[in-house]
């Protein structure tokens, strides 16, 4: 497959619709391919935050993840059966 081929299929049409939809946020970015990698890592870090929050709140109520509620207010997500929510405490952070 030459490279005339590799810009037609679908892979690349997907990475260039995601560097144009970047390039629209950032009209004045510029940066090597390795920091476009970048860019695109940071793009499709930010679409999945609410889906990857929507799953472990579901996840949450399954009982397959329990929560901790830090003294900072930090959430902190774990494996396992337990209360959803293992209050604000110290010790409960200490855990």
């Amino acid at each position: 497959m030459d490279r005339s081929d590799s810009a037609r299929s679908p892979a690349c049409l997907s990475i260039a619709a995601e560097i144009s939809r970047y390039c629209a946020s950032h009209p004045d970015a510029g940066d090597t391919l390795d920091g476009i990698a970048w860019w695109l890592v940071q793009q499709r870090f930010r679409d999945t935050l609410d889906e990857m929050e929507a799953a472990v709140e579901s996840l949450l109520r399954s009982g397959v993840l329990r929560r901790r509620v830090l003294v900072d207010g930090t959430l902190l997500f774990y494996c396992g059966p337990g209360p959803s929510d293992g209050g604000d405490s110290a010790a409960d952070a200490d855990r």
